[in-house]
């Protein structure tokens, strides 16, 4: 967990009658996809989520981490060489 103080997140509020952001049309990316996206092992992902490393943004749901589709591709975007 990132305990730096200056770090913030801005969520934004969803509308559930807004057609253009409807929740349900969201996808989320599991550790395993993202790992198969990356082609890195799962335990690569966790490690480098648990030691602060670069990684796109995640949601805790229960007890799976979950990446949002769009954010990740915005990550994988700004993170190329």
């Amino acid at each position: 967990m990132n305990n730096n103080k200056n770090s913030m997140r801005v969520f934004k509020v969803i509308d559930s009658s807004d057609k253009e952001n409807n929740i349900s049309d969201f996808k989320y990316y599991s550790i395993a996809e993202v790992a198969e996206i990356l082609r890195m092992e799962e335990g690569t992902i966790r490690n480098r989520r648990w030691r602060g490393d670069a990684m796109p943004l995640s949601v805790r749901v229960g007890r799976r981490r979950l990446f949002p589709s769009r954010e990740f591709h915005e990550w994988l975007y700004e993170n190329r060489i």
